[in-house]
């Protein structure tokens, strides 16, 4: 499935954040992927992979934390909202 970008964050002039919503199949859960992309060379750096969520209800960046209200909407009668929180210099991996 091809990711959806749900928000694009400004870090400065080389660098910026992505909030993509990344759709589950038969194997895995949807998920919310947070990208770190050097606007100069376009390359992403994986910070974080967070399962069960499909929308995004705010986000907030102070410094080098990014804090998230995420939610699951794909079951109506449930309406939570969870709050996480994730350092964008704690890169995981570079993404290809």
């Amino acid at each position: 499935p091809n990711p959806i970008l749900m928000k694009n964050i400004d870090i400065d002039r080389h660098s910026e954040i992505e909030i993509l919503y990344i759709a589950g199949n038969a194997t895995s859960q949807n998920f919310t992927q947070i990208r770190k992309v050097n606007k100069d060379t376009h390359q992403k750096y994986l910070i974080a992979n967070i399962e069960r969520y499909n929308y995004l209800d705010s986000c907030n960046l102070n410094d080098t934390l990014l804090t998230l209200v995420l939610c699951d909407t794909s079951v109506y009668h449930l309406k939570v909202k969870d709050t996480i929180t994730v350092n964008i210099n704690n890169i995981q991996y570079q993404l290809k």
